[in-house]
């Protein structure tokens, strides 16, 4: 029965002089009902049944930077405020924000706009001569406060010239400050070390300066990034369905798209709103400047490519590992790279990140400024130091380590013989020695590295060896604290969980995006990686984080 057709009926009953005991009877009955099912719809469950729209999609991506814009802010939290600035050469442009998340499929929905405003032709900075740093300084910024209806969650902000029709995203995360179930990281201190921007010219190459020489107009890599600038676009036409959002969507680095969209954050995103999970959102850099962000939370989910951390980012998770909150490392290639956070030029903090790679430890192992391998300082080498017992590696966290040569697209898992099938990880996956799981083994992935110590009480959980890219290994272990500490060690896990940029039509009625991705790894015919055993899986830790 409807809820507002039941209330008719009780109003009719309660006029009734022949039925009052009746009509007190069924509106008791009916509080009661309702009561009973409000309570159990947390915030994220509430939100999603809200209407969504694909209209957040680009439908004509800025390819040469007609339209582009950056937040003041990584994130910001409910009731605050938060400034975008915006560089286009038409003289108007709409601005449309959504949240993203499940939606029926949709994968996102209008909380504000469009707005129509005046467009503004910025200045784009030349890069300091020696950290290679790119600092923008634009005016006239469209500024929101965020309302206390707006649920937790990444936002992305549409920008729609009027005149090209060329459309790009802002991309950022409101937060806030409730207790939920699991705090979802957006690692967007990787995103913003991977930034090209002003990204790639068709005609002259890339033109920005990244920590990543190769993306570089002079072919070095820069120390520092600011977050003061857009996201810029890699050379692949696949990029631009991102453009300016990171890699939430796609990657925008020349040596890292091989396999077309990745959208790792929004598919596990996605999946988790789809079952009605109490998450709330976060950003790396809220990582660093607040265990407190983290501890609200049973655990805490890192996904898809993490590689940059600042030594607070580890004391912190470390921290809320020791009081019980369980880790999810969704990802790969994590906790590699140290930075520093740095204030702007106008002082306002962690709005650069400082990155010298400066050492090289022995042949393979690679050490920055104070480098977790090499326990707060560059190795030498030459004076007797050995990077495999001079530091602490991610290993030691997490329970698997990046090495070079753990790169290579779209591997698969197969089950070996000494899978621990029994554990409560398999527990109804239906996994059987011998099962192939396409596709999700890549771009990078871990392993536990024999050479560095390890977790007390890691249990390796599967295997594989990848031909001639080395061993990857999921792994688990239980801290002291009694927190779980998952390993999925591969940046593609969330493929097998939905499979957004591959144009399927799936049961659920989702909208799968643009055809970016059009085969599962090596698997001719087979186009989606989103796996049942994977979702299984998946269940499996995230329910046990919650129960404890």
């Amino acid at each position: 029965m409807p809820f507002y057709s039941g209330l008719g009926r009780i109003k009719r009953l309660l006029i009734t002089a022949a039925a009052p005991l009746v009509a007190l009877f069924l509106l008791s009955g009916l509080l009661e009902r309702v009561s009973a099912v409000a309570p159990f719809l947390n915030p994220i469950q509430k939100e999603n049944r809200q209407p969504g729209t694909t209209a957040w999609q680009l439908t004509n991506p800025a390819d040469n930077r007609q339209i582009e814009g950056y937040a003041s802010l990584t994130s910001v939290p409910v009731g605050g405020n938060i400034n975008l600035f915006v560089n286009t050469a038409e003289a108007t442009y709409s601005l449309t924000v959504y949240r993203m998340g499940w939606y029926e499929g949709t994968g996102g929905r209008r909380v504000l706009g469009p707005q129509t405003l005046n467009g503004v032709k910025q200045v784009t900075p030349t890069a300091d001569p020696i950290t290679g740093l790119i600092e923008c300084h634009w005016t006239n910024p469209f500024p929101i406060h965020v309302p206390t209806s707006w649920t937790s969650g990444v936002y992305l902000v549409k920008l729609h010239g009027d005149n090209s029709g060329k459309e790009s995203y802002i991309v950022f995360t409101v937060r806030d400050s409730r207790s939920a179930a699991l705090v979802f990281q957006q690692s967007v201190t990787t995103y913003q070390a991977y930034n090209p921007w002003p990204g790639w010219d068709p005609n002259a190459g890339y033109v920005g300066e990244s920590l990543y020489g190769f993306q570089n107009n002079d072919q070095k890599q820069a120390t520092q990034v600011s977050f003061n600038r857009p996201y810029g676009r890699g050379p692949q036409a696949t990029t631009l369905n991102g453009a300016g959002a990171g890699e939430f969507l796609t990657l925008a680095s020349g040596g890292h798209d091989e396999t077309g969209g990745s959208a790792w954050e929004f598919e596990m995103l996605r999946w988790l709103e789809h079952q009605g999970y109490d998450v709330t959102y976060i950003t790396d850099v809220d990582t660093h400047e607040d265990v407190g962000r983290l501890l609200r939370g049973k655990a805490f989910l890192s996904v898809g490519h993490d590689e940059y951390w600042s030594e607070q980012m580890r004391s912190n998770v470390m921290e809320a590992v020791s009081q019980g909150v369980s880790l999810g490392f969704f990802s790969a290639n994590y906790i590699y790279w140290p930075i520093t956070f740095l204030p702007d030029s106008s002082g306002f903090p962690d709005r650069t990140i400082s990155a010298p790679k400066d050492t090289i430890c022995g042949d393979v192992y690679e050490c920055g400024t104070f480098a977790f391998r090499c326990n707060g300082h560059p190795c030498d080498p030459n004076a007797g130091e050995d990077p495999k017992v001079s530091g602490e590696t991610e290993q030691l966290l997490v329970g698997g380590m990046w090495s070079p040569g753990h790169y290579g697209p779209d591997g698969d898992i197969v089950v070996p013989n000494d899978a621990s099938l029994n554990h409560w990880v398999f527990a109804n996956t239906g996994l059987q020695v011998g099962d192939v799981i396409p596709g999700l083994v890549g771009i990078e992935f871990d392993a536990v590295n024999s050479d560095f110590p390890r977790p007390n009480g890691l249990q390796i959980l599967l295997h594989t060896q990848l031909p001639s890219f080395g061993d990857w290994a999921m792994t688990i272990y239980q801290a002291p604290s009694g927190a779980w500490v998952f390993n999925a060690a591969t940046m593609q896990w969330s493929w097998g969980l939905d499979n957004y940029f591959t144009g399927l039509h799936t049961p659920d009625g989702a909208n799968n995006g643009p055809a970016i991705r059009t085969q599962c790894g090596n698997h001719a015919g087979l186009v989606g990686c989103r796996n049942p055993a994977i979702e299984q899986i998946t269940g499996n830790v995230l329910n046990r984080f919650i129960s404890g």
